[in-house]
C-alpha cells in the first residue's frame, strides 16, 4: 500500500528479481560464479522493539510509524547481506566471479570496498592498493555501461543495483580472505533530519570510511571449493556490444 514501502523495506520485506539477457551469455560472464547479494539495513538495534508474537498489530501498536530516523546517523547500523549478518562465503582460485548487488536498506548511501583480511575471519583489513580487489562494474540499474569502470568501493543509495566482476587468474590465491566492508554515508542537518553530506568525499575520506567501517560479508578463497569455472573477465569490447546505443537518431536514443 502506497505510504508504507518504507515500514516494509526497513523491517526486510524485500527481494530481487533477476532478469536475464544477452549480456549473460557474454564472454567471461557466462561462465563466471554469480552471487546474488542483497544489503539491507534493519533498525534492529537502533531501538526497534519488534511486536510480541500474539500481539496483535494496529494503529496503537505498529512498531513504527515515524521513522526518519531510527538510529544516529553517526552510529554504526545493522547491515545484513541475504538475510544474514556477515555470512561466509567461498570461492575458487583465480575464479571470475559476477555480483549483483541491490542495496535494499530503507534510507541510507553506503560505500563498499572488498580489502583484504588479516586473517580467515576477517579480524582486521588493510585499504592499501595492493590489498583492495577491483570491482569492475559492468551495469548499473540493469543497464549495461559502455564499458568497464574500475575502482576499489563501490557507492549505492537505497534502490540502486550494480553488477560488478572481480577477480579472474593471478587472483583469489589459495588461503586469501577477502572483507565485502561498508562505510554509512549520511549526516545530520540542524533539525536532526538525515541529509546526504554536501560534498563527495575524497578518496581518502573513502579509505577512512571502509576501514572503520563495518564488517558484513567474509570471502574465503580454497582449492577444496574446486577448480574456477572462468579465469578471463569480460573485456571492454564484449561489454560495448551488449551496452545500448546512447546516439539520438530521429529524436530518440
Amino acid at each position: 500500500t502506497h505510504g508504507t514501502t518504507a515500514v516494509h523495506v526497513a523491517s526486510g520485506a524485500a527481494g530481487a528479481l533477476v532478469v536475464r539477457g544477452p549480456l549473460d551469455e557474454g564472454a567471461g560472464i557466462k561462465q563466471a560464479r554469480e552471487r546474488i547479494i542483497t544489503f539491507s539495513t534493519p533498525p534492529i538495534n537502533d531501538g526497534f522493539q519488534p511486536l510480541a508474537a500474539d500481539a496483535v498489530c494496529t494503529e496503537e501498536t505498529i512498531t513504527f510509524n515515524s521513522f526518519a530516523v531510527l538510529g544516529s546517523t553517526s552510529a554504526a547500523q545493522t547491515n545484513i547481506i541475504n538475510g544474514m549478518r556477515r555470512p561466509r562465503m567461498v570461492t575458487s582460485r583465480g575464479q571470475v566471479e559476477r555480483w549483483r548487488i541491490a542495496h535494499m536498506g530503507f534510507l541510507d548511501g553506503v560505500f563498499m570496498g572488498l580489502p583484504r583480511g588479516s586473517d580467515s575471519d576477517c579480524t582486521s583489513w588493510s585499504m592499501a592498493d595492493q590489498d583492495t580487489m577491483t570491482l569492475t562494474q559492468i551495469a548499473r540499474d540493469g543497464i549495461v555501461m559502455p564499458g568497464s569502470y574500475d575502482a576499489s568501493y563501490l557507492f549505492m543509495s537505497p534502490g540502486y543495483r550494480i553488477e560488478a566482476m572481480l577477480g579472474g587468474a593471478g587472483k583469489f590465491n589459495e588461503g586469501e580472505t577477502w572483507c565485502l566492508v561498508a562505510g554509512r554515508f549520511l549526516q545530520e542537518d540542524d533539525d536532526g533530519s538525515p541529509v546526504s553530506p554536501p560534498e563527495s568525499p575524497t578518496p581518502d575520506a573513502i579509505d577512512t570510511m571502509l576501514v572503520t567501517g563495518d564488517l558484513v560479508m567474509i570471502l574465503n578463497v580454497s582449492a577444496d571449493y574446486g577448480l574456477a569455472t572462468e579465469i578471463n573477465p569480460p573485456d571492454a569490447a564484449t561489454l560495448a556490444a551488449l551496452s545500448p546505443s546512447t546516439t539520438l537518431s530521429a529524436g530518440r536514443a
